[in-house]
């Protein structure tokens, strides 16, 4: 999969269809959750510059940017534009709205899995279901085609020749961690023709992709899948330079995490409380290679 032809699948035409979604979104007073770019104007310029000097510009080390601004001054807005545009450009994005009961500050293993299950792919955003409720299942399946030789092929089943290339290859990518590539290995097991039954196949996916989201005890998966950790609070940094590895292993660009601090969440907070609360975050991801 190169950049190219992912961006060629990404810059798709408004279509009616998608147009009679946004107005009918902004009739009943919802952001619509695609083709933000189609009714804004004004950041035009703005959102060029940002593309061609973080999206676009090589770089061997992530980026950490803040957006600042007043409530109401529309950064969850411009967010939604920025996913559009590093779709766009090929990669892999999270929109992640971190509410503070759901994602601690002080607990980072809970912010990667907020990140994990929000992940999703340029083909998925623009061509297919957007409102998907584990878009990293669908991630793991286009990469485990793409990199297995076999794009277009069924949803359900895939040959083992396909299965074992994808394998052997992310085996080989030791930029991964070892535990973060064999459960990827295991779920792709899950699409081979001997796989088991549909209910069988939906709790198997569904253990491995909690064990992505921090959830479960290590011996539990130790003896399942034969892994020597989880995902957890000394483990989690790893885990997300893996996922951002994961991605250009994948055959795109890198990762783009977007994080809108769900600003009504904190309307009850102390300023001194919101403030620790924005340096932790800062050390935590400044943490991360």
């Amino acid at each position: 999969m190169s950049y190219s032809s992912l961006s060629e699948c990404a810059s798709v035409a408004l279509t009616q269809g998608n147009a009679d979604d946004i107005i009918e979104s902004l009739r009943l007073g919802k952001p619509p959750r695609r083709g933000v770019r189609a009714y804004t104007v004004g950041h035009e310029e703005f959102l060029r510059s940002v593309r061609q000097r973080h999206l676009e510009g090589p770089s061997g080390r992530g980026k950490i940017r803040f957006i600042s601004g007043s409530w109401g001054s529309g950064k969850s807005h411009f967010l939604r534009e920025l996913r559009e545009e590093a779709f766009d450009t090929s990669y892999l994005v999270g929109l992640n709205y971190l509410a503070k009961e759901e994602t601690p500050f002080n607990r980072f293993e809970k912010v990667f899995a907020s990140i994990v299950s929000r992940i999703a792919s340029p083909e998925m955003f623009f061509h297919g279901n957007g409102e998907l409720a584990a878009p990293f299942a669908d991630v793991l399946r286009r990469t485990l085609l793409v990199t297995g030789g076999a794009e277009g092929a069924g949803r359900e089943v895939v040959p083992h020749g396909v299965y074992s290339r994808a394998a052997q290859k992310l085996m080989s990518n030791e930029s991964i961690d070892i535990d973060f590539r064999r459960m990827v290995v295991k779920y792709w097991e899950s699409y081979l023709p001997e796989g088991g039954d549909q209910i069988t196949l939906i709790d198997r996916r569904n253990l491995i992709l909690q064990w992505f989201g921090g959830e479960g005890t290590v011996g539990t998966y130790r003896r399942e899948f034969g892994v020597q950790k989880i995902v957890a609070r000394d483990t989690a940094r790893l885990m997300l330079k893996s996922l951002g590895r994961f991605a250009v292993h994948a055959g795109y660009r890198g990762l783009t995490i977007l994080f809108d601090e769900a600003e009504m969440s904190y309307s009850v907070m102390r300023r001194s409380d919101l403030k620790s609360a924005h340096n932790n975050l800062l050390h935590l991801i400044n943490g991360v290679d």
